[in-house]
């Protein structure tokens, strides 16, 4: 579930095919809800629902990630007031991370969209250590941090 600046109440989850569903409500629609199925609007993959996570930009984007269970990808459906006319979209971001870079493989996943401008996504990689996938405005592409081996032990 998440909370839009204009008073917007989303609540985002996996339907019984696998596919991401929101069921959302503006102040306009006063006492009606609408529901729109992410998955069928965007053509994407569904998610293994035990990995879903949401989150809100700093510039009002909304952003639901989880993990595709057919490829592993992690996959992020997203949508921004500047895209109103083309709606959802959905991207990999496994595939827009530099080859190499860490990879997360299972949740739960936590999303966090700090006052920074940057998009973090947190999750366990194949050892079960700790990575987060994150952008920021600065440089404008995504990148991957293994933050157990970064980690200093106290």
């Amino acid at each position: 579930m998440y909370l839009t600046s204009w008073q917007g109440i989303n609540i985002a989850g996996m339907d019984a095919d696998g596919e991401l569903q929101v069921t959302w409500w503006v102040p306009s629609f006063e006492g009606t809800w609408a529901q729109s199925s992410i998955t069928e609007l965007t053509g994407g993959p569904s998610l293994d629902p035990a990995t879903v996570t949401s989150y809100v930009s700093t510039w009002d984007g909304l952003n639901v990630a989880g993990i595709d269970p057919a490829t592993g990808d992690l996959t992020v459906y997203w949508w921004s007031p500047e895209r109103t006319e083309a709606g959802w979209a959905v991207s990999s971001l496994s595939d827009a991370l530099p080859n190499g870079s860490p990879a997360v493989v299972s949740g739960p996943l936590d999303g966090i969209a700090p006052r920074d401008g940057s998009l973090n996504v947190f999750g366990r990689g194949a050892s079960n250590e700790f990575i987060r996938v994150f952008w920021t405005p600065a440089s404008g592409v995504w990148a991957a941090d293994n933050l157990s081996a970064s980690a200093t032990p106290r």
